[in-house]
């Protein structure tokens, strides 16, 4: 069957040798299965190099397809095949491959949880260390916190540098601010516990302040600890000089919270120069404003929280608390529709339902005959949380409502915290009438 042969001739040209055969083929047997033996043939003294593909082509036109016949090609009698080599494709992962998909479905575990239990732990350690023990020398307990603070501030600076990790800079930032605070604790030897948190706040806050100036990550939690450091500062230093109650105290942190959070975008800008010239500061001013405002809602949060916890002490008086403390809740979780972004809204929805959860175990503990109403209260509240996944529209009355309910209880925390401070009775006691 003289169809069935195909005479050709095949050159191989490489970098060694030029080659060109005479070959007479099967012209019905697919490429694939012929290119080793013309391989073979060819180079019959060995000198092709192992693991190289081979491909045949005509002169001028891209290789053959392997799975068919040289008549399938349109190779005839006579014609020249150029017999080449190409590099074998680099290994690729497929989509399909077994090892792939498991390596890919594992789950990492979370980068925040170490960092999270660090500063809990240095939380504690610091606790541990400024509590007070009678018949303990103080100098040791100073000289420990110091040590501590002055090792985890040179870790904040010195660590990030060389590992890349700001989060690592965030976390010893913060070990460092705990420890000072528990040192300027430690230091006022006084029996009364108010002079110790002015020095330990006073002290945090000049740590704090010189971390943002020395370290390159942690603006925002910096800026917050110190918000909240300065505010508590002070309010202590109000307590030392005219020897304020704890409800005072805490009305007066909620004073100066609520003012400094409405004053909080003129204070970034401040802080951080910006101008409409300096474009690259937007970011550091959107980090310090969110600092203020998680600061000073943190703030408020404490200073309601200390109010209802001296009211229902105080016997008789756990009305004036549960009040207080509702209308600053309901300030701070109205302030939440005016921040867009996420971390400022979190910070004022969580304070504003931390005073919420303080407002009603104060009344639960108070009145136990009525906490079925607080009972209700609380799941009611809680449901109507839900309204923000569920986003329903509102009507530009209702939004106009809501900006008058929030003007009220804005103008109506300084009576109530003159009402909790003790401003009313002091003045009705100095008979001006």
């Amino acid at each position: 069957m003289p169809d069935s042969l195909c005479r050709l001739t095949v050159a191989s040209c490489t970098d060694d040798a030029h080659r060109a055969v005479d070959l007479a083929l099967p012209a019905d047997v697919s490429v694939g299965e012929l290119v080793p033996q013309i391989v073979d043939l060819v180079h019959r003294d060995g000198t092709q190099e192992p693991g190289l593909d081979w491909v045949l082509s005509k002169l001028g036109e891209p290789p053959m397809t392997e799975s068919e016949s040289l008549n399938d090609n349109d190779v005839r009698d006579g014609d020249l095949l150029i017999l080449t080599t190409t590099e074998p494709a680099p290994a690729e992962w497929s989509p399909c491959d077994p090892c792939h998909a498991v390596a890919a479905d594992r789950t990492t575990a979370p980068r925040m949880l170490p960092a999270i239990a660090c500063v809990l732990l240095g939380g504690c350690g610091a606790a541990a260390l400024a509590w007070p023990a009678a018949g303990v020398a103080m100098s040791s307990r100073i000289v420990v916190g110091a040590c501590l603070a002055v090792a985890a501030g040179v870790g904040a600076v010195v660590i990030p540098r060389l590992r890349g990790d700001p989060l690592i800079c965030v976390t010893l930032s913060m070990i460092t601010v705990l420890y000072a605070g528990a040192t300027g604790f430690l230091t006022v030897r006084t029996s009364t516990a108010v002079a110790g948190l002015l020095l330990a706040s006073a002290t945090i806050f000049a740590v704090a302040i010189l971390l943002l100036r020395v370290t390159t990550s942690g603006r925002t939690c910096l800026t917050a600890i110190a918000t909240l450091a300065v505010l508590v500062s002070a309010t202590a230093a109000a307590a030392v000089s005219w020897r304020l109650q704890l409800s005072a105290g805490g009305a007066m942190v909620v004073g100066l919270s609520l003012a400094t959070l409405g004053f909080t975008p003129r204070l970034a800008m401040a802080f951080t120069g910006i101008t409409p010239d300096t474009a690259p500061n937007v970011r550091r001013c959107h980090q310090t404003l969110t600092g203020l405002v998680a600061g000073s809602s943190a703030a408020a949060a404490l200073g309601a929280i200390a109010v209802v916890v001296a009211e229902v002490c105080d016997a008789g008086s756990a009305l004036r608390g549960t009040s207080f403390i509702a209308i600053v809740a309901l300030v701070l979780l109205l302030r939440v529709r005016t921040h867009v972004d996420a971390t400022r809204r979190a910070s004022l929805a969580g304070a504003g339902v931390l005073c919420l959860l303080a407002g009603f175990a104060a009344a639960a503990v108070a009145a136990p005959a009525h906490a079925h109403v607080a009972s209700v209260l609380a799941v009611s509240m809680g449901a109507a949380a839900l309204g923000g996944i569920v986003r329903p529209t509102v009507s530009p009355i209702a939004l106009r409502t809501v900006e008058v309910i929030e003007c009220v209880a804005i103008a109506a925390v300084i009576p109530m915290a003159c009402w909790v401070g003790g401003i009313y009775g002091w003045a009705r006691g100095m008979n001006l009438i």
